[in-house]
Formats: C-alpha cells, structure tokens, sequence
C-alpha cells in the first residue's frame, strides 16, 4: 500500500476554497450559517464592543432558546404553571418576558427616559472622555453634601459613613468594569 504513494519535492501548501483562495473568518461563518443555519434566517454575527454574554443572550432570545417556562414545558421539564410569575397575565414565553411582561414595559420606558436625558444633556458637560490612566479614583465627601440631616454622634461616624459608601461603590464600579472587560 505505501509503495503506491508517489512523494515529489515541492512545498506542501494550505488551499481554501471557500469564498475565494484565502481563509477569511467571513467565508467560514457564511459556510457554517449556510450548513447548519439555512432556515433560521438569521447570521452568527458577534459584536465585539459588547460583553460576551450579552452576545450570547441576544443570540438565544432570537432563537426562542431562552428557559422560559414555555420552553421548559415544550421540552418535557414539569412546570408548576405557564403563566408568567411577574405579571401572572399571559403565558411566560421569550417575548412576552423580554417585550410584553408589566416589568419589561416599565424597564424599556425607563432605559427610553435615561437615554432622552443623556441626549437633552450632553452640552452640560456630562461627558465621558478617553483618558490615558487606568486608575480609578474617587472621592467622598465628609458631611454628606452639606447634609444637616445627618444624624450621629461624631464626626469621625459620619467621615466613616462616607468612606463605607464610597468604597462600596468604587468596588461596584470597579466589578462592573472587570465584567466589561476594561482593565
């Protein structure tokens, strides 16, 4: 068998065929969504701005792949019952938890109301720029903003106070920024 295998001198060379003569992640995704994807209508595109996560998240919730308890059902897992455990006013499906669900209308009129704040205030100077440090610092104030309904019993509490909470926030923020992927 090995004696009929011919061996020449030449340079051993990759060749791709997909899309043209090179390897392009483009032509792969679109061989892969064309293969496996053809009646979902919908491509693997990945943002890379966003958390991986929320990636993932979109993906599955416009693929109806959420663990509603309509889904659960579907799948033969026992669910106490379909309806929606928030609102109790429709059965718990992915739309109606991300779109159609009392909380999600209040969430997506809230998000609606910070962003039209963010837009009506961007000349007051609530800006966030580009900055060269990696550090992050904070501040506090030591009479709670001038405060006089501070109730303690020294100064030394209400000093404590204030560094209690911004240390809570800063590890928020900072948690927040780790999650986000920023150093």
């Amino acid at each position: 068998m090995i004696s009929s295998i011919i061996l020449n001198d030449s340079e051993d060379t990759w060749t791709w065929s997909l899309g043209g003569n090179f390897f392009t992640v483009r032509s792969a995704r679109c061989q892969i969504d064309g293969e496996f994807l053809p009646d979902q209508g919908h491509s693997t595109r990945w943002n890379q701005i966003i958390p991986k996560k929320v990636n993932i998240f979109v993906w599955r919730a416009s693929r109806d792949r959420l663990p509603s308890r309509w889904n659960l059902s579907r799948r033969g897992i026992e669910v106490n019952s379909l309806n929606c455990p928030i609102c109790d006013a429709g059965t718990e499906t992915s739309f109606h938890t991300l779109w159609a669900c009392s909380l999600a209308s209040l969430m997506i009129a809230l998000c609606r109301r910070i962003l039209r704040y963010v837009r009506g205030t961007l000349d007051y100077g609530l800006q966030l720029h580009v900055s060269s440090t990696t550090q992050l610092i904070v501040y506090t104030d030591a009479d709670w903003a001038g405060c006089p309904v501070t109730l303690s019993r020294s100064s030394a509490e209400v000093e404590y106070r204030g560094i209690a909470n911004v240390v809570a926030e800063t590890t928020w923020i900072r948690n927040l920024l780790r999650e986000l992927h920023t150093s």
